[in-house]
């Protein structure tokens, strides 16, 4: 059986980058093919939008598909939420079955079982007593400035996150790498971080990301994104990184 564990020592080997997918595009990968950048991705990730447990279930099912499939690893975004503390062992099972061994564990905007648990904190150290080493958890980090947001609050968020499971991280979008650069250069290579980036953004998705996110898009990047965003990935290349993780955001 083939393994697809993207395990953090794999992440630090690696050139090139992730893709993130919704299930929409899942389900019109697997009627009609990878594309290009699709085929040359690393693993791919599939965004976890659902609502219900039938959503859930569509979303843990096309995961497996699409990785058996392509015979690539796929890493699923996981809320705590979506799982039940007293249905967790259960989980653990059907993910085993589905041949799923790789998640990124959120807290999500939406709990959506009222016993769920309520944070990736919790969620990931309980997957990681459950499953031991069998399961692969991802984890996020924000690296964007914040006035209460310093390298040391940063550094002990992700040693709470490690000390709870994670065994790699992905930022969320940004576009001032100066805290992400000190957190490198403090934590001297503890934590494997891959910098999440996005190729363009529409209009209404950067109104989303400063008015829901909180986080400011540099007027350059609204000038001219393609020029902004190419160049954010060539300066972290020069900085000593060689994988990103490409968000779905359009």
């Amino acid at each position: 059986m083939a393994d697809y564990r993207i395990k953090s020592s794999d992440i630090k080997d690696l050139d090139g980058y992730s893709l993130e997918l919704t299930l929409a595009k899942v389900q019109n990968v697997l009627e009609n093919g990878l594309d290009h950048k699709q085929e040359k991705a690393a693993f791919l990730s599939l965004v976890n939008q659902g609502e219900s447990r039938a959503d859930f279930d569509e979303l843990l099912e096309a995961a497996s598909k699409l990785q058996l499939h392509y015979q690539k690893p796929v890493l699923v975004h996981l809320r705590a939420g979506d799982v039940a503390r007293d249905a967790l062992d259960s989980f653990v099972k059907r993910a085993r079955q589905l041949g799923l061994v790789n998640f990124l564990v959120i807290s999500g905007d939406k709990q959506r079982l009222a016993n769920g648990f309520s944070t990736a904190v919790e969620l990931m150290a309980a997957l990681r007593e459950e499953a031991g080493d069998d399961l692969v958890l991802a984890s996020t980090i924000d690296v964007n400035p914040g006035a209460s947001k310093t390298v040391l609050t940063s550094i002990e968020k992700l040693n709470e996150k490690a000390q709870a499971g994670a065994d790699w991280f992905i930022t969320q979008i940004f576009f001032d790498d100066e805290l992400l650069m000190e957190i490198e250069k403090e934590s001297a290579g503890r934590f494997v971080l891959v910098p999440g980036v996005v190729d363009s953004l529409s209009d209404k998705t950067m109104n989303w990301i400063e008015k829901r996110l909180a986080i400011n898009v540099p007027e350059e990047c609204k000038v001219d994104q393609k020029v902004f965003l190419d160049q954010q990935v060539k300066v972290l290349e020069e900085k000593g990184f060689t994988f990103f993780h490409h968000f779905g955001m359009n």
